[in-house]
């Protein structure tokens, strides 16, 4: 059997457990608007129990579902890894040591050791809603019999519904965190690919694990970054990459990709050759699980910070010349006045991306390639005036654009072994100007 499930396991039970957090965890993001939601929650329930003139048909009050993964250590003793959950059981950790303190109750309490993220997310978020707690419970609950009584409701009365993942496997658990997180707000596409790569990882391995969720968390350009990897995976295929404003258009898609070659036991040829320690990486290749998986990303961002530098110190100037540009308190990055211009912008870093993990950053340096993709890209301002993800989508594949001829660029990179045989490909030219910009049309075809 893969999992067990229990209802009504009370809190005294649930913290008699070794419960402990994996590392593939997001931080603790309660505010003090859940943490007084569930405060005042158990307190009214405990209030409507006491109203009920028939005492044995007293209700325990729910908190919600918890899935645990039940592991054992190299002594054999148990300890189950928190899957999901972890939100209400560190602020019901919090409730009850406060308890314990005011009430001068020794605690036997169970220690939840929590993960420290790197940008102090957890620990900011703990201090203000411990603060937030310790009001509550001395304004809400006078006099300390008060306190008593809420305190035996929590842990008698209170319980969840517990699902205990017993497969040796970590297989169902991630399974497991992957639908649940997914379901919410907080947790980005990106974050499940982390706990999967992580759970891929044999703790043999000497690979440093909380090294890597630091720097995954340290990380500003992982959203842009995912995107554009997606996208020329895609596109080099000429596949759709995404065509929306505000969300991922295939999930699926995005996992199939992201998680990689399954290492299971297939003996396949190509599988073999590209789970073997491989000495380089490319865009297009299959992703390999585990360590590999954070160096290549690892890599990537690094590069991905280089061209957005090349871009501007290219770029930077005509896009002022050319009013496409926002004031930026930052001045970091390029900052564009529409979205459409934007679009623009993320395709043809997307082109720098893969070129630059192809045939290395210090080549593609060289202003004649850098300023033949901003030709490439550019030419689609002049040929229309409102430019949409579809419209970037449909170009970068090479299909339905308003000029005399398709170009599939992206296809082209992965097919050519030299950078001359990139530039000697002759750029498309509008076979009407839509959106007449002279000064734009001058600037791409100069030198063409």
């Amino acid at each position: 059997m893969d999992f067990e499930c229990e209802v009504d396991v009370m809190v005294k039970d649930m913290f008699g457990l070794d419960l402990r957090i994996p590392i593939y965890q997001r931080p603790y993001k309660w505010t003090e608007k859940n943490i007084s939601e569930l405060f005042f929650d158990i307190l009214k329930a405990k209030e409507e129990n006491e109203k009920k003139e028939e005492k044995d048909k007293l209700e325990s009050y729910r908190i919600g579902t918890i899935i645990l993964h039940k592991k054992n250590e190299d002594d054999d003793k148990e300890y189950y890894n928190i899957v999901d959950g972890q939100q209400r059981i560190i602020s019901l950790c919090l409730l009850l040591n406060i308890l314990y303190k005011l009430l001068k109750i020794l605690d036997d309490s169970k220690d939840l050791k929590v993960i420290e993220d790197s940008e102090g997310i957890t620990r900011y978020n703990i201090c203000k809603n411990k603060t937030k707690l310790e009001k509550l419970v001395t304004s809400e609950l006078k006099p300390d019999q008060a306190k008593k009584e809420y305190l035996k409701y929590i842990q008698d009365e209170c319980g969840f519904v517990k699902i205990v993942i017993t497969s040796e496997s970590e297989e169902l658990a991630f399974q497991f965190f992957d639908s649940q997180n997914n379901r919410g707000k907080e947790l980005e596409l990106y974050d499940t690919l982390k706990a999967y790569h992580l759970r891929n990882i044999p703790d043999s391995n000497n690979y440093d694990k909380n090294t890597a969720v630091e720097k995954w968390e340290e990380a500003e350009r992982l959203s842009p970054l995912f995107e554009s990897l997606y996208q020329i995976k895609q596109w080099s295929k000429s596949k759709n990459g995404n065509r929306s404003k505000w969300k991922m258009d295939d999930k699926d898609r995005f996992f199939e990709i992201f998680k990689g070659i399954r290492n299971n036991n297939d003996e396949y040829p190509f599988k073999n050759y590209h789970l073997s320690a491989r000495e380089f990486r490319q865009i297009d290749m299959p992703i390999i699980p585990g360590e590999y998986f954070f160096e290549d990303i690892f890599y990537y961002l690094e590069l991905y910070e280089k061209i957005e530098h090349l871009c501007k110190e290219n770029f930077e100037t005509e896009f002022k010349n050319l009013g496409k540009l926002k004031n930026s308190r930052e001045g970091k990055f390029l900052r564009f006045k529409n979205s459409g211009d934007k679009y623009i912008y993320d395709m043809m870093k997307c082109a720098l991306l893969f070129l630059a993990v192809k045939f290395g950053i210090e080549n593609i340096k060289k202003r004649s390639l850098v300023k033949r993709i901003f030709n490439w890209a550019w030419i689609l301002r002049v040929c229309y005036g409102r430019i949409s993800k579809e419209t970037i989508n449909n170009y970068a594949r090479g299909i339905k654009s308003n000029l005399d001829r398709n170009l599939k660029l992206f296809e082209i990179i992965g097919d050519k072994t030299e950078i001359k045989q990139i530039l000697e490909e002759e750029l498309p030219k509008p076979k009407t100007i839509e959106n007449r910009e002279d000064e734009l049309y001058r600037y791409i075809f100069e030198e063409e």
